[in-house]
């Protein structure tokens, strides 16, 4: 059985373009048979949920560089609220 991954790009979409300009690419890749999801926070960070590896986010330090961070390693990051309504056995409401 093949397992298939995901991974995830930040674009950006300039007025009068006709392509998306990828600014970030994701260098992981998450399996698609477990939960997945790609979200966006108020705060302007990425989160990925993987049932097989954890959660993470992603924080924009300038144009072009965006930090990873394990979620474990920062509880006092909020989780978006979407994603705890999805997964509320893992996240506090």
């Amino acid at each position: 059985m093949k397992v298939r991954h995901n991974r995830f790009y930040i674009t950006n979409v300039s007025n009068g373009a006709t392509e998306p300009l990828a600014i970030y690419t994701s260098e992981d890749a998450y399996r698609t048979r477990d939960a997945l999801f790609f979200l966006w926070d108020k705060d302007d960070r990425v989160w990925v949920y993987s049932g097989d590896v954890g959660t993470f986010f992603w924080e924009r330090i300038n144009d072009n560089y965006w930090e990873k961070h394990v979620r474990s390693e920062n509880k006092d990051v909020a989780v978006p609220d979407l994603l705890k309504k999805l997964r509320p056995k893992f996240f506090d409401k």
